[in-house]
């Protein structure tokens, strides 16, 4: 089932994940191992939360969470001992959700999801652990018209991955 994405959903998944982040940090802004649990545990339901969305097909709550937690768990991973690997498979699964989700979205939200990992894929904050290459993946996916395609590609064109000139 097609659906738009409202933007009142992503804002209050993202304050929720905020606070829930932040609940988790010590004075100096870190998120030790033992409290890992206690800020991944909550995120973890919210992922749940957005599978069974998918499952009723609600597509639009779906999404919404999943890109809270594309955009706050990508900044988490930073700031936190993440030995248990919860954090990423976290980040790995909501993203799994928006490639499976993002093709069946009305062309409107399927355009917002592509202007959203857009900017996102273009951030830092997604090289360090490797993380952008999903959001490719996932761009690569959605994008549905030759213009989309052309932004998409067009820093491949520029890069040193284009070495081979006739």
């Amino acid at each position: 089932m097609a659906e738009e994405i409202d933007e009142d959903s992503d804002t209050k998944y993202n304050k929720r994940l905020k606070s829930i982040v932040r609940s988790g940090m010590d004075r100096d802004g870190f998120i030790n191992y033992r409290n890992s649990y206690e800020v991944t545990g909550p995120i973890f339901d919210l992922l749940e939360k957005a599978k069974t969305f998918r499952m009723d097909g609600d597509n639009n709550e779906c999404v919404s969470i999943c890109k809270a937690i594309i955009e706050e768990v990508s900044v988490m991973l930073g700031q936190m001992d993440d030995s248990s690997g919860d954090a990423g498979c976290i980040f790995d699964e909501a993203c799994e959700i928006v490639r499976n989700v993002g093709p069946v979205l009305l062309p409107k939200a399927k355009d917002r999801l592509f202007d959203f990992l857009y900017r996102e894929y273009a951030k830092e904050k997604y090289t360090g652990f490797g993380l952008d290459s999903q959001l490719l993946d996932i761009l690569v996916r959605i994008s549905d018209s030759p213009k989309k395609n052309k932004y998409l590609f067009a820093p491949f064109r520029q890069s040193d991955f284009y070495c081979y000139k006739k």
